[in-house]
């Protein structure tokens, strides 16, 4: 992308919020980061580890969620999507 949009882009915050281990490994609940160019779900996870490198070990068994849904490494995360939930793996009965 070019032009005032990948601009827009790249200036975007986005509101991270971690549940159980990933708000353990990085000590918070919550944070900000650029988007960058990240665009997919799974880009802004690496994007989300670079900035939060104690989240690397579980980098492989995390999801994201938004809007109360489940993302895809391949969906694409609309700017205006709202928080990104960072969540860990889930069981239950």
């Amino acid at each position: 992308m070019t032009g005032a949009g990948a601009e827009d882009r790249t200036r975007a915050i986005v509101e991270v919020r971690f549940f159980a281990a990933a708000a353990e490994a990085v000590g918070a609940r919550d944070g900000t980061l650029r988007r960058g160019d990240a665009r997919t779900a799974g880009e802004l996870l690496d994007a989300i580890v670079h900035a939060w490198p104690a989240l690397a070990p579980l980098r492989g068994v995390l999801a994201l969620g938004t809007d109360e849904r489940l993302l895809a490494p391949g969906d694409v995360v609309p700017d205006d999507e709202g928080p990104v939930a960072v969540l860990p793996p889930v069981s239950g009965g």
